[in-house]
């Protein structure tokens, strides 16, 4: 990673950055001073996020933001101030579980996803001042059977370790449910059982401290928005994140590599992620400069070898941008004997309904492309070429 991205590296700023990041800081200030507690609530902190105000210019850069906050910070704001919940679990019973927590700063995550103003604005349950060290909450449910997406390579398989380091993460700060909350969700029940627990749970834990429902809703410790994703894996919600801080990314080997292997980066390096799944993020969240990354990096890991295992996955035959580069990819790679030797495989697959929508106009265009003779070559020298590739006049083309 380019050492001057980092969060502690030096770094010139204009005379104009330095004033424009000097304004935000004194409105923080003003903001933190007028800061008081509500009349109707006053249990429920009302300290500005770091969303407020004086935050939403939108002239600021990802490096002007990262230098207010963590001004701010050093006043005593907190740097953090939105926590996203997502699942990292898929199943052996078809769904996906084990949510686990991400924290963010919200206004870094707005500059590169701007879908979020919407999400955190009035109207919405995460625009509301919720407590960032309140476990998952009881009342959602901790599995889905509509992830949308059951081949994500950035879901854990159950039955595997979930081995990541959580140690140091100052940026990604997965803390409180590194452990606490994976223990829950895996002991939380399930379905029916689930449902039924719900409602029962959540009162025997206040009936236990000593509180009513109203107290305990006051008892914001961390003041925040809570936002649960309930179609993003952990793993790529984490890479997002890191996206949004330093514009960086570390894509995963594709599945259908030879010899794919996911090797961990370095400590401070960018967490490694998918591409298809942050693909699927970018085009929820209309990410333009992410989606092209991303079909970027799948473009450079096709091959002879997994062209055909790629182009014809359910993933594939739902985004039109990445089957058009396979697409292409296949028809001028179409002469190689391997994807020759294999391609009566798939064709079998298709006559017994085993391959995505879409497959067999994909197969329909590989038909075509092989029926069409290539174009007569042309002789250099103006001469009607032959098919022994040399002209009357001597010269060999």
């Amino acid at each position: 990673m380019d050492s001057s991205s980092t969060l502690g590296a030096p770094q010139r700023l204009s005379q104009k950055k330095l004033s424009k990041l000097a304004r935000v800081a004194r409105a923080l200030e003003k903001a933190k001073a007028n800061a008081t507690p509500s009349d109707s609530d006053p249990a429920i902190p009302t300290v500005p996020l770091s969303t407020d105000q004086a935050m939403q210019d939108e002239s600021l850069s990802p490096s002007e933001i990262h230098h207010a906050a963590i001004l701010a910070n050093i006043t005593g704001r907190p740097y953090d101030d939105v926590k996203f919940f997502a699942f990292s679990r898929r199943s052996r019973n078809g769904s996906v579980d084990t949510p686990l927590s991400l924290v963010a700063n919200s206004r870094l995550v707005l500059k590169a996803a701007p879908h979020f103003g919407l999400v955190f604005g009035a109207g919405f349950a995460e625009s509301e001042v919720s407590d960032m060290d309140a476990a998952y909450p009881s009342s959602r449910p901790a599995a889905t059977e509509s992830y949308g997406y059951w081949s994500d390579s950035d879901l854990e398989d159950e039955g595997e370790d979930f081995t990541e380091d959580l140690s140091g993460q100052s940026i990604v700060d997965a803390s409180s449910t590194s452990v606490q909350d994976r223990k829950m969700s895996e002991s939380e029940p399930k379905g029916k059982d689930r449902e039924e627990s719900a409602s029962t749970a959540e009162p025997a834990r206040q009936l236990d401290s000593g509180q009513l429902p109203s107290e305990s809703k006051k008892a914001i410790v961390r003041p925040g928005r809570v936002v649960h994703l309930d179609d993003v894996a952990y793993t790529t919600w984490k890479g997002f994140i890191f996206f949004a801080y330093f514009g960086e990314l570390n894509f995963a080997p594709l599945k259908s590599q030879p010899g794919s292997l996911r090797m961990e980066p370095a400590s401070h390096a960018a967490p490694l992620c998918s591409p298809k799944s942050m693909y699927r993020i970018a085009h929820k969240y209309d990410i333009s400069s992410l989606r092209e990354k991303a079909v970027a990096d799948i473009k450079a890991k096709l091959s002879p070898s997994n062209i055909l295992e790629e182009i014809f996955t359910t993933f594939t035959s739902l985004y039109p941008e990445v089957r058009d580069v396979e697409i292409e990819y296949l028809h001028s790679n179409i002469t190689d004997r391997g994807i020759q030797a294999r391609l009566p495989i798939w064709l079998t697959m298709l006559g017994k309904n085993e391959l995505p929508s879409g497959a067999s106009d994909i197969i329909a265009s590989l038909i075509s492309k092989l029926s069409v003779s290539p174009e007569p070559v042309k002789c250099p020298y103006g001469c009607y070429g032959t098919v022994r590739k040399y002209c009357n006049s001597g010269h060999y083309f």
